[in-house]
């Protein structure tokens, strides 16, 4: 199972991450895993949604203010982390589409996304 991690570090603390920090990781088609808690991200590239083979996404901890477009179309995705997520502004578009979806982890995110998830996929464990 093929997994990319981005560790933390004292550097990562202090500086946020945008997209174009981020190696092409829309070019690993089978990656599965994806962990990007923690580490003072700032935005997510618009080329995730080609990651055709994602079954988990850590993005926790991090100032993202919103998903981009083409999000909806991590079609495999199970389980979504975005604790502490609390910059969010909006829940991904078109999140009813992602039909295997089943975890979401959004303690501490903004109590009024994690109701707008609940009911875009009532089947989904959602956290809060």
């Amino acid at each position: 199972m093929p997994i990319v991690h981005a560790r933390t570090h004292e550097r990562a603390k202090k500086k946020k991450w945008g997209h174009a920090n981020l190696p092409v990781i829309y070019e690993l088609d089978a990656l599965e895993e994806l962990q990007l808690g923690y580490t003072n991200l700032t935005s997510l590239p618009v080329g995730i949604g080609k990651l055709k083979q994602l079954k988990e996404l850590n993005i926790s901890q991090n100032p993202i203010k919103q998903f981009p477009s083409d999000f909806h179309h991590l079609t495999q995705l199970e389980k979504l982390e975005i604790e502490s997520c609390m910059e969010l502004e909006c829940i991904p578009d078109r999140l009813e589409e992602m039909t295997k979806l089943r975890i979401i982890n959004a303690s501490r995110a903004p109590k009024r996304l994690v109701k707008q998830m609940k009911a875009k996929l009532p089947n989904c464990y959602i956290s809060n």
